[in-house]
């Protein structure tokens, strides 16, 4: 229930979501812009990853008249706002701060680069956040009602598969396991276990029930899940990508910026180690956090998306670093820093973004213009969504998964003509994996000679405004393989 304390951040996250709402952004994420397709054709609503977040915005896309399926998801994201507001200073209230002090912790999560940019794009990490910290804030006061911190588990892990691991903090910070399993957890658990079930039985996926769940840890992908990431490289991405979640940081300050985030969180853990109160809420958001970073490392540390998470253990041990200070250190002065922030991710964030979509959406105009109506069109994965998105009714193939199945004998080559951007076939000749390879013999059609004739291929032909290649029916020959190979190196250097 809401209490009357809870006004003021309640309208402050009105105020935000309207302010983020008319400075929407302009360009979406491959990923969020492969949900609004889903949600706008209504095929593949319910992604395992995360089971909720395509059915709620099918729902509001529907309530909402079928208009365009990316301000629905907006919409879905900027309630959530208003909840993640209302909920952190719940959880600011129990780990101590008062009702003023409460609302501006909570104000600081809110003016994070992370939430700003989470707000308007359609990801599922901020209603994932939102829950977690309802989770947070509920599990506090679970000897008396159970049932909140059971739902609000639910939901963040509905919301985003990886919050299972919320369990391990609670349990390490748990004085009474037994009872909290029995009456939180276990609960919690066959609750999404059944809703995974009756999902996957009613909505007709092909896959066995397992292998639909793993999806992603079974997957091919060489980046997804890896202890080689457990080295400078990989702490160097952590760090900066935490870093970012809450001010916009560039590429170029990797190093600085994560040696600033690694001194400041040793720092920070010192602190709250060696403080001698509220040890049981210091337990439970440092190992929040050590579980988080370490299963984020290993996972994929060059990708931001996760780090939104782990804002929640972040602020909160910030918080209770704060309390420690004399009266003067915990002051309203602290409201100062935070305007600034907001001023500055608005600023430097929210306004950049709700006035250029990046350059991926004209990449993808082009090609559509350039390629013939009937070319297959082999692109990346940011332009394969621009182009699904904007309603491209030809194959349009993410290069690395086709180079994948046709290595792997899983489907037929693509028929000419085929079109491929011209980003991608750099990249392609860039990396020049036997993947790569295979693909690019593949898309070009190549024989190899036999000694009496000489090697035939598709001669790549310059799309108009040198955004891609074309391979048409048409064949010529070629000295042998690397022959071809520099004749496609010249094609690309001809292109932007």
């Amino acid at each position: 229930m809401l209490r009357r304390d809870d006004i003021p951040i309640l309208l402050l996250g009105l105020l935000l979501a309207g302010v983020l709402f008319v400075l929407r952004s302009a360009g979406q994420t491959p990923d969020g812009l492969s949900y609004a397709i889903a949600v706008r054709d209504g095929v593949d609503v319910c992604h395992p990853h995360h089971l909720l977040h395509g059915p709620v915005t099918r729902l509001i896309h529907l309530a909402t008249g079928r208009g365009d399926p990316l301000v629905a998801g907006v919409l879905h994201n900027l309630v959530f706002l208003v909840v993640l507001g209302v909920a952190a200073k719940r959880l600011a209230q129990g780990l101590g701060a008062g009702a003023a002090g409460a609302t501006l912790a909570a104000a600081v999560l809110l003016a994070t680069r992370g939430v700003v940019f989470y707000a308007t794009h359609v990801e599922t990490y901020l209603p994932a956040l939102a829950a977690l910290t309802g989770f947070a804030a509920a599990w506090r006061g679970r000897a008396e009602r159970p049932g909140p911190a059971a739902a609000w588990l639910v939901l963040a892990v509905l919301y985003h598969q990886t919050n299972v691991l919320a369990v391990v903090p609670a349990l390490a910070a748990s004085s009474r396991r037994r009872a909290d399993l029995r009456a939180v957890l276990v609960p919690a658990g066959l609750v999404v276990w059944a809703t995974y079930v009756a999902v996957w039985g009613f909505t007709g996926v092909r896959e066995g029930l397992f292998a639909w769940l793993t999806g992603y840890v079974r997957a091919d992908v060489p980046a997804w899940g890896s202890f080689g990431h457990f080295g400078p490289a990989g702490l160097r991405d952590l760090g900066l990508n935490q870093l970012r979640m809450v001010l916009p940081v560039p590429a170029s300050l990797a190093g600085p910026a994560a040696l600033a985030f690694f001194a400041g969180l040793a720092l920070l853990a010192a602190v709250n180690l060696r403080a001698p109160t509220r040890r049981a809420d210091r337990r439970f958001h440092l190992v929040f956090l050590a579980v988080y970073l370490l299963f984020f490392l290993w996972w994929i540390p060059a990708d931001p998306d996760f780090f939104l998470a782990t804002l929640l253990p972040l602020g909160a041990l910030g918080l209770l670093a704060v309390g420690d200070l004399p009266p003067w250190g915990r002051g309203r002065w602290w409201a100062i820093p935070a305007g600034v922030l907001l001023a500055g991710n608005l600023a430097f964030v929210a306004v950049p973004m709700h006035r250029d979509p990046g350059p991926t959406r004209a990449v993808a105009r082009a090609l559509a213009a350039a390629a013939p109506a009937d070319a297959v069109l082999v692109v990346g994965y940011g332009v394969q969504q621009e182009l699904l998105y904007a309603g491209r009714r030809t194959p349009v193939y993410e290069g690395d998964e086709l180079g994948w199945n046709l290595a792997q004998g899983r489907i037929e080559p693509p028929a000419p003509p085929v079109a491929i951007g011209a980003d991608y076939a750099g990249l392609l000749l860039s990396r020049a994996s036997d993947t790569d390879a295979h693909l690019l013999r593949t898309l070009t059609g190549f024989v190899p000679g036999d000694g009496n004739e000489r090697a035939t291929w598709r001669r790549p032909q310059t799309l108009p405004g040198n955004v891609g290649l074309l391979f048409g029916a048409a064949r010529d020959s070629v000295a042998d393989w690397p022959a071809a190979v520099s004749a496609l190196r010249a094609a690309v250097r001809g292109t932007p």
